[in-house]
């Protein structure tokens, strides 16, 4: 009776394990279908994105700081943009004016490798557009790492 006992306990936790996983793989479509349902919701209610492109990117390029003083948070546009939903990202990835002005804070001694990878995607999407960079802080040597 013993020796059974372990058999149907490892049967049992197997048929668990089974049933978790294939929960796990229903919450995970539920979750892209709602997904799909908020961004269908969005596209409904937002009015920006009834607009032809081309009027809101006029939009968008208006709502640029051009004080020298605010550099390019997460809170001020262009980065905001890729921020608020899908469609915005999408659009503001593709208006070369959001990035045709870049400005590099370094507060403290961080290596200036990790904002490289930023750099050149913000240039990537500048396209052809002439580029304004400002660079605060010490650079060394470092520099031709950007």
């Amino acid at each position: 009776m013993l020796e059974s006992r372990p058999a149907s306990l490892h049967a049992h936790l197997e048929e668990l394990n089974f049933s978790i996983v294939a929960q796990k793989r229903a919450l995970a479509s539920s979750e892209r279908e709602r997904i799909q349902v908020l961004g269908q919701l969005n596209r409904y209610y937002d009015p920006l994105t009834r607009l032809p492109p081309e009027i809101t990117a006029e939009i968008f390029t208006h709502c640029l700081h051009t004080s020298d003083d605010v550099c390019n948070r997460m809170t001020t546009a262009p980065i905001l943009f890729l921020r608020v939903c899908r469609s915005w990202n999408k659009l503001a990835r593709k208006i070369p004016a959001l990035w045709s002005s870049l400005s590099i804070i370094r507060y403290r001694q961080a290596s200036l490798d990790r904002y490289s990878h930023h750099v050149c995607c913000w240039i990537d999407r500048a396209r052809a557009r002439p580029l304004s960079l400002t660079f605060v802080g010490s650079a060394g040597e470092e520099i031709g790492a950007i």
